[in-house]
């Protein structure tokens, strides 16, 4: 398994690599400019993917939302009748607005939890690269 640091030090190889090539002629010129340009969309993605492994949902708005969630909650219940078919309909809301905050904080850190996107693609991509 490659560590973070491997991969961005094959990453810098290949961009000198690419900076060292002389091409010799115009077809070659074409070819080293389009390997270049790929290269560079190579970096800003991966700079993508490794901005967007941490969470970008700001605390506040997490306290924010929860906050105004159970004031809505406490206010609906005040009024309710003390029957069972009500607390049932309470819990059960409850149960899934709070799965549903649950899938939203979990798919706001793509690479941690129990939902994952598979970074195999990238593996295969940094193995084509390196090879």
């Amino acid at each position: 398994m490659t560590k973070p640091d491997d991969a961005g030090r094959a990453l810098d190889a290949i961009g000198d690599a690419l900076l060292s090539i002389q091409p010799d002629g115009d077809f070659h010129q074409t070819l080293l400019i389009d390997a270049r340009q790929q290269y560079h969309r190579l970096i800003e993605q991966r700079w993508a993917i490794v901005e967007g492994a941490e969470g970008v949902i700001p605390m506040p708005l997490i306290v924010l939302l929860t906050a105004w969630l159970t004031l809505i909650f406490a206010s609906f219940g005040y009024r309710a009748p003390q029957h069972g078919v009500v607390i049932g309909s309470f819990v059960i809301a409850a149960c899934l607005i709070a799965a549903a905050f649950y899938l939203v904080l979990d798919m706001d850190i793509p690479f941690h939890g129990p939902i994952q996107i598979l970074d195999e693609p990238l593996r295969r991509a940094l193995a084509e690269l390196q090879s």
